[in-house]
């Protein structure tokens, strides 16, 4: 009848918004991973975005370090959670997400019922409800975990909370791997400018189409132009003649 046309309705339009909102996060998420900054504000930024839809007040990311051994939390807000920022690979709540590779969401009591089992140890287990996705790279393999824990003043319904931190960590994924190429890259261009800054030779980063590029410092005690007004200049203006044709292949 007339009652369930407009049950019917509203509960589109209730799942319309609700997506439109989950639609929104992963833009913002998006976007904040082509940001210029650093990692720690990147996952507060995330953390902002996913409260938009989830109640995320306590809330952590967790990565795996494979190199060493160990889960390591580079976030976390925690009022119940109460876990240690760096650990040992193990047998607790992150890590069994991670193998399951699907959303958990688990009540306290049934939490309780896994540690007693030795399904998992005491490791992450929360004082309140969890929610909890793998963070997958782009192979599928889980990398690490977001989750968030919850009391049950929150009021959620279980199917819409595992869809949409599903989503939202799927974005996280892609999100955390092109930040953490950034910071690997910035780290080996660190890396390499002190070397070379260092280094008693002139080094000389040259372009394809032989445009210089870089020059370290030292080239200043040896060359009249100074080397800040040689970068974007043709290497030829430093190179011998006879050496400048045997450069081309």
């Amino acid at each position: 009848g007339v009652a369930a046309r407009r049950l019917r309705r509203d509960l589109a339009e209730l799942a319309e918004r609700r997506n439109a909102q989950i639609q929104a996060v992963l833009k913002v998420i998006a976007e904040t991973a082509l940001l210029p900054v650093p990692l720690e504000s990147f996952y507060e930024m995330v953390h902002q975005a996913v409260l938009r839809v989830l109640p995320a007040r306590n809330f952590y990311i967790a990565l795996l370090d494979e190199e060493r051994g160990q889960i390591d939390r580079p976030y976390c807000v925690d009022e119940m959670f109460g876990i240690a920022r760096r650990r040992k690979v193990g047998n607790g709540l992150t890590e069994f997400v991670m193998r399951q590779g699907r959303t958990l969401f688990a009540t306290h009591a049934e939490l309780e019922m896994m540690m007693k089992y030795g399904v998992i140890k005491k490791q992450d287990v929360p004082a309140h409800d969890y929610l909890g996705a793998p963070l997958k790279d782009s192979a599928g393999r889980s990398i690490g975990v977001i989750a968030l824990s919850f009391d049950q003043t929150a009021q959620m319904a279980p199917r819409e909370a595992i869809e949409a931190i599903s989503i939202v960590a799927a974005q996280v994924s892609m999100a955390i791997i092109h930040k953490q190429s950034e910071e690997k890259m910035r780290v080996s261009e660190e890396r390499f400018r002190r070397l070379v800054e260092g280094a008693s030779d002139i080094i000389i980063e040259v372009s394809l189409e032989g445009i210089i590029t870089y020059i370290s410092p030292i080239a200043n005690e040896y060359l009249k132009l100074g080397a800040e007004k040689i970068i974007g200049s043709h290497f030829s203006i430093i190179a011998h003649p006879a050496d400048v044709a045997g450069c081309y292949v």
